[in-house]
């Protein structure tokens, strides 16, 4: 049995397309991920500057609750005034305890990311360098448009459900059956048919 003329073409070429449909998935999916590490890595960087500021004001928060104090006994100024510096202290420092804990549940999620085991350490530079963004906001959008894995995927997906629907129309096609028979006949001559 042999099919209709460009049936096996048809059928091919929507698997070929099946194919670059489930590869544009999968580098959609590891694009997301690397998006996914990169925010990690810059929100880490971005919590250890910010501890660090947290850091040096409360250094200087110590100091004028200790001069506020020393104002106090020598009869400077009221009481209030030491009691609200030890209150912005403690605050501060509730803050630096409050972003630690966040870096810690980024690290966990960058540890992750990079398949690394929870006690490995990972090495984070002091200082990063910002890339500068040298395109218009319109060649941003039309690269993204044009680049999308999910974008690409979906054109593939319509060109194999087209070639399907090809399929299925070509498959009330006819298919061409060949075949040989050798005929042995008392009565007659042996014959072959087709």
């Amino acid at each position: 049995k042999l099919p209709f003329p460009g049936k096996r073409h048809t059928k091919g070429k929507a698997a070929r397309y099946e194919a670059k449909s489930v590869a544009e998935v999968s580098r959609g999916r590891i694009a997301d991920v690397l998006l996914d590490l990169k925010r990690t890595y810059y929100e880490i960087y971005r919590l250890d500057r910010q501890i660090e500021a947290t850091r040096e004001t409360a250094e200087l928060f110590r100091q004028l609750l200790a001069s506020t104090k020393t104002a106090y006994a020598t009869g400077q100024t009221t009481a209030d005034t030491p009691l609200k510096a030890q209150v912005e202290l403690s605050t501060l420092l509730n803050e630096e305890i409050k972003l630690k804990q966040e870096r810690l549940t980024h690290l966990a999620h960058l540890k992750a990311l990079l398949n690394r085991a929870g006690h490995d350490d990972v090495a984070l530079p002091e200082d990063l360098e910002f890339p500068r963004l040298e395109a218009s906001l319109d060649d941003i959008a039309a690269g993204a448009l044009e680049l999308r894995p999910e974008l690409t995927s979906l054109a593939a997906m319509e060109e194999r459900d087209r070639s399907k629907l090809t399929a299925a129309r070509q498959g009330l096609l006819p298919d061409l059956s060949l075949g040989a028979e050798y005929n042995q006949r008392t009565d007659r001559q042996d014959a072959w048919t087709g």
